[in-house]
């Protein structure tokens, strides 16, 4: 596959089946894992099927979206942090989805999108995404979503293993 983003996401996709066989609950797995599937094949629609549509305005919307989640669930997190006091899951870090698991996996979900992003972009906006993308990630530990923290680790080791090996 000579797209690299075609490549990464569809990693995620067979990572995320896979991990049908080892969940606890496999019939809520298969109602996500339907989701990330119709997403997945919305996005195959809009690289191959709708070229004229350009890659990085896909890009650029898909970091949007990331940005906006990502950031509600840290604005959500500094109204309701005190300082010196403990702090655990709180079902009240919905972001914009409206569920503490499903804001979890959208950010994970759109995460490779987000590295991408900061992949292609110079200057000032590269530093910017890579805020964004910290702050996002931060967000994912805060929903305490297993499986979005599973999956931000498995991204982040895949990332750091892809530049170690490719970018001597």
């Amino acid at each position: 596959i000579k797209n690299k983003t075609v490549l990464f996401y569809t990693t995620f996709v067979l990572i995320s089946l896979i991990s049908i066989f080892f969940a606890s609950n496999r019939i809520e797995s298969l109602v996500y894992i339907s989701r990330i599937i119709l997403i997945y094949l919305c996005f195959l629609y809009f690289s191959f099927i709708t070229p004229k549509i350009k890659q990085s305005f896909i890009l650029s919307v898909l970091f949007i979206l990331y940005t906006i989640e990502g950031i509600s669930i840290f604005l959500q997190f500094i109204e309701l942090f005190n300082l010196g006091e403990f702090f655990g899951r709180n079902s009240s870090l919905i972001g914009v989805s409206a569920n503490i698991n499903i804001a979890g996996f959208s950010l994970a979900l759109l995460t490779p999108f987000a590295i991408l992003f900061m992949i292609k972009k110079k200057g000032l906006m590269k530093y910017i995404s890579l805020l964004i993308i910290c702050i996002s990630s931060f967000s994912i530990l805060l929903t305490g979503s297993r499986g979005a923290i599973l999956s931000l680790t498995i991204i982040i080791i895949s990332y750091v293993t892809h530049t170690f090996i490719f970018n001597k």
